[in-house]
């Protein structure tokens, strides 16, 4: 007959909670997805602001018109029932 003898499993540690290179590590990684988003983010901003501007689009160094009503202005709206 063979000799068998029974297979013995050597136990392996397993640690409790991950270990701070892995947090490290695992923090790093999740920093790293953030600025991708973050770049990504802002390129789509400055191709907007760039498309605002050569489309016309932008208020810069526009001064909001104030629209003056004439006393006669005013009385035809009264009249009309529009105030």
């Amino acid at each position: 007959m063979e000799n068998k003898q029974p297979i013995k499993s050597v136990p392996v540690a397993q640690p409790a909670e991950i270990s701070t290179i892995e947090r490290a590590e695992n923090a790093a990684k999740a920093m790293r997805e953030a600025n991708d988003l973050f770049v990504q983010s802002l390129e789509r901003a400055e191709k907007l602001r760039a498309r605002e501007i050569l489309g016309g689009n932008t208020t810069a160094g526009q001064v909001p018109v104030e629209v003056i009503e004439t006393p006669q202005e005013y009385a035809k709206k009264v009249m009309r029932g529009q105030l």
